[in-house]
């Protein structure tokens, strides 16, 4: 509407709503994939890429909250944003387990492999759009406070890592 595009003319680009949002999707995948990497290191220190990681997610979630809402909304209708939604949950957890390899595997080798899974896990949640949603949306927490909860929560689980 905002465009002047009327709908009839977006669908000669696309077959259907499906199409659309994921075409939707992927631009704004694409829009974004600069904010994916994490500047850090799994050799540097443990505060470094825990400041880095939250860097990262913070301006991808505040950057992204319209987008990931209507993904997180249409994603049980739509079974290819259910498939992206689950793919981009495996990568950033994915990228909490490279990116705190050290420490997970120094946890592996007291407590054992599960224990380092189920961190792995614990620190990845805290990191994710729904938990920094609930926070600045749902709890209305400041950008600032809701950066030192999930820093302070992240701390605290790798503190004996």
């Amino acid at each position: 509407q905002r465009s002047g595009v009327s709908a009839r003319s977006v669908f000669r680009y696309f077959d259907d709503v499906r199409d659309l949002a994921r075409a939707a999707l992927e631009r704004a995948m694409f829009d974004v994939a600069h904010l994916v990497p994490v500047a850090a290191d799994p050799g540097d220190p443990t505060e470094r890429k825990i400041d880095a990681l939250l860097d990262e997610r913070q301006c991808l979630w505040e950057e992204n909250a319209e987008v990931l809402m209507v993904v997180r909304l249409r994603a049980p209708f739509q079974p290819a944003l259910a498939a992206s939604m689950a793919t981009s949950r495996q990568f950033f957890r994915q990228q909490v387990a490279d990116l705190f390899a050290p420490e997970l595997a120094r946890v592996a080798s007291r407590e054992g492999d599960a224990a380092a899974d189920h961190l792995t896990t614990a620190v990845h949640m805290l990191c994710t759009f729904e938990a920094w949603r609930i926070l600045r949306v749902d709890q209305g927490v400041d950008i600032h406070d809701a950066r030192a909860s999930v820093a302070a929560g992240v701390r605290r689980l790798l503190r004996d890592a």
